[in-house]
């Protein structure tokens, strides 16, 4: 039943007169049972009942009384619904790409194509998305031109955080493929950078290496030698007469593929392979270089297998096993297996050492083959 205040309230069961009473409407308290939250905009209060504009009071049964909403900042209950999608999606990226990571093993061509194609999903998914939020963007601000999407990427997205959260959907999947890209180099990794340069035709070896395997072939041609009597020539020395072992200078052959870790050196030199040390039946664990040093041809060094790809290493190798010849062509005390100077490569060093040695060798790319016709 509905209980009538035409001249005084009451509060706490003692009376308040109209001043007072006015007083408390005015600090958003209800003057019937000074519980908070009625405001200007309140038709009646939901703890008692009571109607300011009618000034009486009905029964509000307190299971069917309205729940009002929790002033507390970091109550969970007042974060909306997607920013909580927008979080999972973001936990399901963080997990997959860590996953992948510790799946595929340091090195392997399946984690490299994964992250790569991590990568390309989430671009292209952000992109499209991107070009969505401009689109919008444009109809609300005529001041926007093409080349925003590049240049001004936050103020293209300015519209669509304005109309959260309408646009949740555009947002959380913007957010999730820019992460999908991001974590697929940065988290999967295994993505062989040094070979990305080497995409494209081979680069031909330095002219000064490749003269002097021609002049080698025409002096043999013309005084009727064969290759091991024109490169002793041509040398000045006989293997015979080197009986400096060298061999302290060379680097120990390493085996594992190791792309990620490959170490800067301050010098290059593009080299011939004249031999290679092998490793089981299928393979070699170094090859044995040779450069022009003081305008000679002579051996330099060797360089380990370990930043050579797997298939890079077995092409090399199938062209050396059909090189082979019975002495080395540049006079050498290497104990190794000999080829004919065909292959080119380039490799980083830190300088040269004894005997024109030169010291911590790291296989950077193949070159173009030496035309030996």
């Amino acid at each position: 039943m509905a209980t009538s205040l035409p001249d005084e309230l009451l509060v706490d069961d003692q009376p308040l007169g109209g001043e007072e009473a006015g007083m408390l409407v005015e600090e958003n308290l209800c003057p019937h049972c000074s519980a908070p939250g009625l405001g200007e905009q309140a038709e009646w209060c939901l703890k008692c009942g009571w109607f300011p504009k009618f000034n009486f009071c009905i029964e509000v049964d307190p299971q069917e009384a309205p729940v009002q909403a929790s002033t507390n900042p970091w109550d969970p209950r007042r974060v909306p619904l997607w920013v909580w999608t927008l979080l999972a999606g973001l936990v399901v990226v963080t997990a997959v790409s860590i996953g992948a990571r510790f799946l595929f093993p340091l090195g392997s061509w399946s984690r490299a194509y994964w992250a790569i194609g991590q990568w390309v999903i989430g671009s292209l998914a952000f992109g499209v998305v991107h070009l969505v939020a401009f689109l919008t963007a444009i109809a609300e601000d005529s001041d926007l031109k093409l080349l925003d999407i590049a240049l001004r990427p936050f103020k293209v997205w300015k519209q669509t955080f304005v109309e959260l959260p309408v646009t949740s959907r555009r947002v959380c999947i913007g957010v999730w493929s820019l992460c999908l890209a991001i974590m697929g180099p940065a988290v999967v990794g295994g993505i062989p950078y040094h070979l990305i340069w080497e995409l494209g035709p081979e680069e031909e070896a330095a002219p000064n290496l490749i003269h002097a395997v021609v002049d080698l072939t025409d002096n043999a041609n013309d005084e009727d030698m064969n290759m091991e009597e024109a490169m002793e020539k041509m040398t000045g020395k006989n293997a015979d007469d080197e009986n400096q072992d060298n061999s302290g200078d060379l680097e120990e052959p390493v085996d594992p593929y190791a792309p990620e870790n490959l170490p800067k050196r301050r010098h290059k030199l593009d080299c011939l392979v004249v031999g290679y040390k092998p490793q089981g039946s299928s393979g070699f664990s170094s090859l044995v270089l040779a450069a022009v040093v003081k305008e000679k041809l002579q051996v330099v060094g060797t360089v380990s297998n370990q930043y050579i790809a797997p298939k890079v290493r077995e092409a090399i190798f199938a062209e050396l096993h059909a090189l082979e010849c019975a002495q080395p062509l540049v006079p050498t005390t290497i104990d190794a297996v000999w080829v004919k100077p065909k292959l080119a490569c380039r490799v980083g060093h830190n300088g040269f050492g004894a005997s024109n040695r030169i010291s911590e060798t790291v296989f950077q790319k193949r070159l173009s083959d030496v035309d030996l016709n």
